[in-house]
């Protein structure tokens, strides 16, 4: 019974990655290519989404987070961003 319950339980489990950026295009884009590639080589990738959280970047953010939802989006992984319109210091992004 405890066997089922564990199994239920890991079988519902799931991995949010939430990265939150300000500034960083160039690493944001190194890392979303690398974490896509990752997550396409786990054997459980149904279970993990990423989430982008862009703290009113004024650089090329924008752009990197929109072509690389698609590798994700294209993956079958759960991918979605949020932007505000200025920088809210880290504890708030």
């Amino acid at each position: 019974m405890i066997d089922d319950t564990l199994n239920n339980w890991n079988r519902q489990m799931r991995l949010t990655i939430a990265i939150p950026t300000y500034n960083r295009s160039a690493r944001l884009e190194k890392a979303l290519v690398n974490l896509c590639a990752e997550i396409n080589s786990a054997s459980k990738k149904s279970n993990v989404t990423v989430y982008v959280s862009n703290n009113g970047s004024t650089d090329d953010t924008d752009k990197v987070i929109s072509q690389c939802s698609k590798l994700f989006i294209e993956s079958g992984i759960p991918f979605s961003s949020s932007r505000v319109e200025s920088n809210q210091g880290f504890d708030a992004n």
